[in-house]
Parts: structure tokens; sequence; C-alpha cells
């Protein structure tokens, strides 16, 4: 008599391999154009950011569609945390068009466009969410 029942079939080494691949290039496609976390290190942002222990969950949209906004909280390329001060004139300097004016909230810890000037919208990560403290949960920032 033969069973009503069948093996269950499992995936071909090729059908998992494909499946994990396409998993991997979501992980990194979300990663490079939609999120990622960043862990805070240095004074620059103190008392806003702690030194260690606060990360921050970074979203990429708005610095792609420029749109950044006076008191964000920013991500640039080399990890620097920074909140955006924007506007035409800053500091007796003017913000050329595609560019940002970055300080950190502690300013004489801080190397931001007080230092360098006003920076490029292509050397930003993103834009800060929230920060997350492993023991408070999660603020909006």
């Amino acid at each position: 008599m033969a069973s009503r029942f069948t093996s269950p079939r499992l995936p071909s080494v090729t059908s998992l391999t494909w499946r994990v691949a396409q998993i991997v290039g979501g992980a990194i496609l979300f990663k490079d154009y939609v999120a990622e976390a960043a862990l805070c290190a240095g004074e620059s942002m103190l008392p806003t950011l702690r030194n260690e222990g606060d990360v921050l969950l970074v979203e990429k949209i708005s610095s792609t569609l420029r749109l950044v906004r006076r008191g964000d909280v920013v991500v640039c390329e080399n990890d620097l945390i920074a909140m955006n001060y924007g506007g035409i004139f800053t500091s007796h300097q003017q913000v050329p068009k595609g560019h940002i004016w970055i300080e950190g909230d502690n300013s004489t810890k801080s190397h931001d466009s007080r230092d360098f000037g006003p920076v490029p919208y292509g050397l930003l990560r993103g834009k800060a969410l929230c920060k997350v403290r492993t023991s408070f949960g999660c603020f909006i920032l």
C-alpha cells in the first residue's frame, strides 16, 4: 500500500545559495540606501549624545533627497556626528548651495564646520532618527 504522505523535498544547494544571496544582497542595499546604525564616539556632541554607548539609527533618504533641515543631527562619511546649523550665513561665512554647516554641541571638543567650513551634501551618510541606549530604550532626536 502506497503512503499518502511523501517525504519533504529538501531545497537544492543552488536554490538555497540563491536565497542566501538574495537576503544578503537585500541587507546590503538596505544598509547602503535606506538606514543603518552608527555608534557614537568622541565628545563633540556631549551632552546630547554620550561619547560611548549611544547608538544612532541613521536614515539615508533625507540626505540623498537633500531634506536635511536646521537642527537635524547628521552623520558624515568620516563618522562625524553633528547638528546641522544650516542657513545662508553662519559664523560670518556664506554656505554655498549643495553644502551644509555642521557643528557639534560641545564646541571646545568639536572638529566641525568652524574648523573646515561647509560640508558638501555628498559627504553626508544620513540623518539621525533616534538614539538607542541599551538600558533606556529609544529616544527620538
